[in-house]
C-alpha cells in the first residue's frame, strides 16, 4: 500500500504529465489555463462538474486564483 507521501508525489506528477500533453494539443494562452484549473481542481478531489467549469471560467480571468477560492470552505484540508 502506498503512503499518503508517496500517493500525493504520483499524483502531482500524474498530472504534470497530463498537463504537459495537454499542452501539445492546445497551445492558446486561455486554453492552457483551462487545462491548468481543471486539473487542478481534479487533483483537488472535485469531481462536481459546475465546479471544475466555474473554477476553469474564474481562473482563465485570474490566473492568481486558488482552488480555495472556488471549494467549499475546508474542503482541501478534508482532503489532507
Amino acid at each position: 500500500m502506498l503512503s499518503h507521501h508517496s500517493f500525493e508525489e504520483s499524483t502531482v506528477e500524474i498530472m504534470n504529465d497530463a498537463f504537459d500533453l495537454a499542452c501539445t494539443q492546445f497551445t492558446t494562452a486561455n486554453e492552457k489555463l483551462l487545462v491548468r484549473a481543471i486539473l487542478t481542481v481534479a487533483l483537488n478531489g472535485e469531481r462536481d462538474v459546475t465546479k471544475l467549469s466555474q473554477f476553469a471560467l474564474l481562473s482563465m480571468l485570474d490566473d492568481e486564483l486558488q482552488v480555495d477560492d472556488v471549494l467549499p470552505s475546508g474542503r482541501n484540508e478534508e482532503l489532507r
